[in-house]
C-alpha cells in the first residue's frame, strides 16, 4: 500500500505524466503507480504476489453487475531502449484467467517491444502491449474522462485504444475531416458549417454534411421540404440515430442535400434526429465508442474513392452545444477543428472546455487533430468585443493556434438563411472558407 508521499508523487505523475518520469520510479513504485493509474480509470485493481509463473501482478476487477474479474496486468521496468520479447507476452498468456477464460491481459514496460512480441500478441485475442510513450496516452485520456470517485456513477476507462494492438485508421490524401465545436452555444456553428460547406461546394468540392446535435437544425435546412408541409423534412426516418443503434452503415444514411426543394450538387448528408439526446451517454470518455466512429468515417470516405463517382473532397460535422459522447466522437474523427465563438467574455469557459476535451480525445491519435483556430461570430466594433479578442487570442495561442484572420459580422439574419446569404457575412463567410482552404494547402 502506497505511503500518502507516495500517493502525494503519483498524483504529481499521474497529471504530468512522461515517458522519463516513469523510468525514474523503480521497479516497486512503478509496479505500484501502474495500479494505481488503473484504479484512476475505473477499475478495481488489487496487487497480486508475483506469480513466478505468468508474471502477473495486479488483478484488475469491474463493479458491473457486482465485483467480477475482467483481466490481468503484467509490469515490465526496463532502461531507455530495452525491447520486450515474445518470453515476456507468452508468459502472461500463462494466467489461466487469459489462457482459459478469455480475459484481457495488459503488459506495460517502460521500454518497448519487439516484433516479435507483437506478433505474439495478436496470436490470442485480448492481449495489449503498452509502451510508456502509449501508457501516458492513456493517462492524459483518463484525466478528464472520468470522475475518479463516486464507482458505480463514472466510467470505466479501457486502455485497449492506446496498445499496439489497436486497429489504426488514418485520413486518406485529398480528404479532409472539419470539426466545428464549442461547448457554448448561440455562437454559430450550425450556421458556419453550412455556409462553409456552401462555399467549399461552390468551388466543385464535393461535401458531406453530418449533423451529431439533436437539435438537428443543420439538417431541417438541407433536407427537401414536403410541398405544402414546411417544417417536416423527408428523411424517411434514416438518420445517424440508426447508425448508433446499429440499425444501419454509416455509409448507408448518406442522403443528397436540398435546400427550397433544390438539389444541392456535391453537397450531402447524414441527418440527426432529436432522439439522438436519448443515446448520449454525457462527456465521461468511451474510449472504443469515439474510435469506431473515426474508423467507420474513415471507412465510408475511403469507400468514395473507390468508387464511379467524385470521391469526397471534405466531412464537415455538425456538433451539439455541450461536451457531450457526440462531440467526443466527432473530435476523435477530425483533421481539423474550429471554434465558432461570439467576441464576450462568457464565451470563454465553453472554449477552454472544448479545447480541454480536444487535448484528451487527441491521445486516441497518432496525428491529432489540427486546431485551426477561433473563428469570431457576431462581431461587432466595440468594446466587448475588442477586449475579449485579446482574452481569446492569449488562449488559442497557448493550443499553438489563433484567431482566424476574417470574421463574421453581425448579421441579424444569416442564421434564419439556409442557404448561401446574400447579406454581408455571405462575403464574410467567402473569405473564411478560403482561409481554410489556404491553411489545409499549406499544411499539406
Amino acid at each position: 500500500m502506497a505511503d500518502d508521499s507516495e500517493s502525494a508523487q503519483f498524483t504529481a505523475l499521474f497529471d504530468k505524466p512522461t515517458p522519463e518520469s516513469l523510468r525514474a520510479l523503480n521497479m516497486g513504485a512503478f509496479h505500484r503507480f501502474v495500479r494505481f493509474v488503473f484504479q484512476r480509470a475505473g477499475y478495481d485493481a488489487r496487487a497480486r504476489p508475483l506469480d513466478l509463473l505468468s508474471g502477473v501482478v495486479i488483478d484488475l476487477y469491474a463493479f458491473e453487475d457486482g465485483r467480477r474479474h475482467i483481466g490481468v496486468v503484467g509490469v515490465n521496468h526496463a532502461p531507455e531502449g530495452e525491447k520486450v520479447t515474445e518470453r515476456q507476452v507468452k508468459r502472461l498468456q500463462r494466467a489461466s484467467s487469459v489462457r482459459k477464460g478469455g480475459e484481457a491481459a495488459f503488459l506495460v514496460t517502460t521500454g518497448s517491444f519487439d516484433q516479435s512480441a507483437r506478433e505474439q500478441a495478436r496470436r490470442i485475442p485480448n492481449t495489449f502491449l503498452l509502451t510508456s510513450e502509449q501508457f501516458c496516452r492513456y493517462i492524459r485520456y483518463c484525466q478528464h474522462s472520468r470522475y475518479p470517485k463516486g464507482l458505480g456513477l463514472s466510467v470505466l476507462i479501457h486502455p485497449n485504444e492506446f496498445s499496439d494492438q489497436r486497429e489504426s485508421w488514418q485520413s486518406l490524401p485529398g480528404t479532409h475531416v472539419l470539426v466545428f465545436a464549442n461547448n457554448k452555444g448561440g455562437v454559430g456553428k450550425t450556421t458556419s458549417a453550412r455556409q462553409v460547406a456552401l462555399n467549399f461546394v461552390a468551388k466543385g468540392l464535393k461535401v458531406l454534411l453530418i449533423d451529431l446535435d439533436p437539435q438537428q437544425n443543420l439538417t431541417e435546412g438541407l433536407l427537401e421540404h414536403i410541398p405544402g408541409n414546411e417544417g417536416q423534412v423527408m428523411a424517411g426516418g434514416a438518420g445517424i440515430v440508426q447508425y448508433f443503434t446499429g440499425e444501419r452503415k454509416l455509409d448507408e444514411l448518406v442522403q443528397p442535400a436540398f435546400i427550397e426543394q433544390r438539389r444541392i450538387d456535391n453537397l450531402f448528408l447524414v441527418p440527426a434526429h432529436p432522439d439522438l439526446s436519448l443515446l448520449d451517454t454525457g462527456g465521461a470518455g468511451r474510449p472504443e465508442v469515439e474510435a469506431r466512429f473515426a474508423r467507420e468515417l474513415s471507412a465510408l470516405v475511403r469507400k468514395s474513392h473507390t468508387s464511379s463517382g467524385a470521391a469526397i473532397d471534405w466531412v464537415i460535422i455538425d456538433t451539439p452545444p455541450a461536451i457531450s459522447l457526440f462531440t467526443r466522437m466527432a473530435l476523435c474523427a477530425a483533421d481539423y477543428v474550429i471554434t465558432p465563438a461570439r467576441a464576450r467574455p462568457s464565451s470563454l469557459s465553453g472554449i477552454r472546455n472544448m479545447l480541454k476535451t480536444l487535448d484528451t480525445v487527441s491521445q486516441l491519435r497518432d496525428r491529432p487533430p489540427r486546431l485551426l483556430g477561433c473563428l469570431l461570430t457576431h462581431w461587432d466594433e466595440d468594446e466587448h468585443s475588442k477586449e475579449t479578442y485579446v482574452r481569446l487570442e492569449v488562449e488559442f495561442d497557448q493550443h499553438r493556434s489563433r484567431i482566424f484572420a476574417n470574421y463574421i459580422r453581425f448579421d441579424p439574419t444569416v442564421e434564419k438563411l439556409h442557404g448561401a446569404t446574400q447579406h454581408h457575412a455571405r462575403d464574410d463567410y467567402r473569405l473564411v472558407s478560403q482561409e481554410v482552404l489556404d491553411y489545409v494547402d499549406r499544411d499539406g
